[in-house]
């Protein structure tokens, strides 16, 4: 049974939620705001699409 280290865990944990949520400080509305200029392409496949060829590639593979 492997040993956990507590203390690199919660080092991990703590510096990923502290960039995260630098990360959403430094960008604010300024993210959505850039995404919705992109230009989509005229046939996108739907969020069921992507999550349907996800399981399908993890199974797969």
């Amino acid at each position: 049974m492997p040993t956990w280290n507590i203390a690199a865990l919660l080092f991990a944990v703590t510096l990923s939620l502290t960039m995260a949520i630098a990360g959403g400080l430094l960008t604010g509305n300024q993210l959505t705001q850039w995404f919705a200029t992109l230009h989509k392409p005229r046939l996108q496949l739907p969020l069921w699409g992507f999550v349907c060829v996800g399981l399908y590639g993890y199974c797969v593979d």
